[in-house]
C-alpha cells in the first residue's frame, strides 16, 4: 500500500504543487507577486521569496524568461530600505523597531531569493556593522544563549533564538562572500558556536535547560551554515541519537512543518557525516515521509498544510504575520513539506526521487541559501 502510495505520488507531485504555487500568483502585477494562501486576498515580498524556493527546488526556474525574471528581481528588491539594508513589507511588519526576528526573517528570505534568480541586493546590508566586529557579535550571541535559558516554562525560545543566529550568520556569510565584510568575522562566529554546542546533545539551547524539540528546531539552521561552510560538525552521533528520541508513534516530530523539516534536516546531514545508527535514522526518516502523504497534510488543491489534526490557528516560528488556518494549503507549509521530503528522497531509497528534486550544492546537505 505504501509503495503504491509513494509510486503514484512519485508521478504527480511536482505538478501538483507547482500548479497550487501558480494559483498563488497574481497575474495582473509585476510577475513573481505570490500571496501566502488562498485566503489571502494581497501579495508578500516573503511569499514571493518561498515561491522561488519550491520552484527551483521542483526544478521550474528554467521555466520563466527573462523579463519574468527580471520583474520578479525587482520586485524583490523594491522591498529594500535603502539605507539600513533591511527588507521590509509594510502589509505584514508595522516596523521593525523591537522586531529584530521578523525583520531578519523577511530580510533573509529576500536576500536568499535574489541569489536562486541570480542577482544580488541593490543596497548593502548595513545593519550586518554592529555585528561585524568580534566582540560586538561574541556579546550578541551570549544574550542570545542567555534569552533562551531566561523563558518561563510556557515559553522555550531555544527555536527563535537559534534561529536569529542562523539568520545573521547566513547574512554574515552572504557579505563576506560578495566582498563587503573580512571572512575573519566568520571564524569568530564558528569558534563561538562549536564552544556553545551541547557536547550530550549536539544541540544548542539544551545546556540552557531549553527543551529538547525546540533546541532541535533552533540547531537545525545552525547546522546549515555548517553544511554551507564545510565545516567540522563535532557530535553527530549525539545529534542523530537526539533527533531519533523525538520521533513520534505517528512518525512525526512535533507535528508542524518547522519540527518535521529540521528532523530531516539533521539526519540526512549527519547520515553525509558518518554511519552511526544508519538503519534505524533511515527508518525514520521512511517513516516521516509516509506520515506526510498520509495524515492529509497534502491537500487536494497541491499544496501543503500544517496539519488537520490541530484544532486553532498556527502561526509558523511563532510570527503572526505567518499565520495559517491548519487545514489551508499555505507556501510556508508548502515549501517546508517539499523540502522534507526532498531530504528524504536523497539519502533513502525511495520512489519520491523520481520526482526531480533539484539540490543545491552538488548533492552536499542544503545551503542556508535555500533551505530556510
Amino acid at each position: 500500500m505504501l509503495e503504491h502510495l509513494l509510486a503514484e505520488k512519485a508521478l504527480t507531485l511536482r505538478g501538483d504543487v507547482l500548479e497550487w504555487v501558480e494559483g498563488m500568483r497574481l497575474t495582473n502585477n509585476l510577475y513573481g507577486c505570490y500571496r501566502f494562501s488562498p485566503s489571502r486576498q494581497f501579495p508578500d515580498a516573503y511569499s514571493s521569496a518561498l515561491a522561488t524556493f519550491i520552484r527551483d527546488l521542483l526544478d521550474d526556474l528554467i521555466m520563466i524568461g527573462d523579463l519574468e525574471r527580471s520583474q520578479w528581481i525587482a520586485l524583490l528588491r523594491s522591498f529594500q530600505q535603502p539605507g539600513s539594508g533591511y527588507f521590509f513589507d509594510e502589509r505584514l511588519l508595522h516596523g521593525i523597531g523591537d522586531d529584530l526576528f521578523s525583520a531578519l526573517e523577511l530580510t533573509h528570505a529576500c536576500v536568499s531569493a535574489l541569489d536562486i534568480l541570480g542577482a544580488l541586493p541593490l543596497h548593502p546590508l548595513r545593519f550586518l556593522n554592529e555585528f561585524a566586529h568580534a566582540p560586538k557579535l561574541i556579546r550578541w550571541l551570549d544574550e542570545r544563549m542567555c534569552a533562551a535559558s531566561s523563558g518561563s516554562h510556557l515559553i522555550d525560545r531555544a527555536s527563535i533564538e537559534c534561529r536569529l543566529i542562523f539568520h545573521i550568520g547566513g547574512l554574515l556569510i552572504c557579505a563576506c562572500e560578495w566582498g563587503d565584510l573580512n571572512h575573519d568575522i566568520l571564524e569568530v562566529l564558528f569558534r563561538w558556536l562549536d564552544a556553545s554546542v551541547d557536547p550530550s546533545t549536539g544541540f544548542w539551547g539544551t545546556r540552557e535547560g531549553c527543551g529538547l524539540l525546540s533546541s532541535m528546531c533552533g540547531s537545525a539552521y545552525i547546522y546549515s551554515l555548517y553544511f554551507h561552510q564545510s565545516r567540522l560538525v563535532h557530535y553527530p552521533d549525539k545529534v542523530i541519537d537526539s533527533v531519533l528520541l523525538l520521533q513520534r508513534q505517528d512518525g512525526l516530530f512535533g507535528g508542524t512543518p518547522e519540527s518535521d523539516f529540521a528532523a530531516a534536516m539533521l539526519l540526512a546531514g549527519m547520515l553525509m557525516r558518518c554511519e552511526y545508527k544508519q538503519i534505524e535514522a533511515e527508518a525514520a526518516l521512511r517513516r516521516l515521509q509516509h506520515s506526510i502523504l498520509s495524515f492529509g497534510l497534502h491537500n487536494d488543491d497541491g499544496g501543503f498544510c500544517v496539519g488537520r489534526r490541530l484544532r486553532s490557528e498556527h502561526s509558523h516560528f511563532g510570527l503572526k504575520w505567518l499565520s495559517s488556518h491548519p487545514s489551508e494549503s499555505n507556501m510556508l507549509s508548502t515549501w517546508l513539506r517539499c523540502g522534507t521530503l526532498a531530504l528524504i528522497s536523497e539519502v533513502t531509497e525511495t520512489p519520491l526521487t523520481r520526482v526531480g528534486w533539484v539540490l543545491r550544492e552538488g548533492n552536499e546537505a542544503p545551503t542556508f541559501a535555500t533551505w530556510l
